[in-house]
């Protein structure tokens, strides 16, 4: 599988498994989407996280059908001027571990600290496209 920045899922793993390699994640229930499509919206949040240098991904959880469909105007609200609209908008939430106090300096994180329920949204066309990180955040 190859991801917007140009690598493979594999590769991305390969690259962040000290960042990763006590990922936990959490499916939850759905009747909007298995594990395979939220598998697919892990690449791209893997893909974003693997760039915050120093950081550790402690967990990933779906949040629930509910969170999602309530997401979806917030999604196309997102997207790009004369683009088609979102169908799909799955919304995750994570918990990380941000660098050290010199890993920190010049960043906006609060060094050493463990941030919760850091909120990723993504949205797709069609279950046959893959998904695209809009936003993410705490709140």
């Amino acid at each position: 599988m190859s991801l917007d920045k140009g690598i493979t899922y594999e590769r991305y793993l390969g690259a962040l498994d000290p960042m990763i390699a006590d990922c936990t994640v959490d499916y939850g229930t759905s009747g909007l989407y298995g594990e395979p499509d939220i598998d697919g919206a892990i690449d791209p949040i893997l893909a974003e996280f693997s760039t915050w240098e120093g950081c550790t991904l402690k967990s990933l959880a779906f949040t629930d059908d509910a969170t999602c469909e309530k997401e979806l105007e917030s999604a196309n609200a997102l997207r790009d001027e004369g683009t088609e609209e979102f169908t799909q908008a799955l919304v995750m939430t994570s918990e990380f571990h941000s660098p050290s106090a010199e890993q920190a300096e010049g960043t906006a994180w609060e060094p050493d600290t463990d941030y919760k329920d850091w909120t990723w949204l993504l949205a797709r066309r069609s279950s046959e496209d893959s998904w695209e990180l809009l936003t993410w955040g705490q709140g």
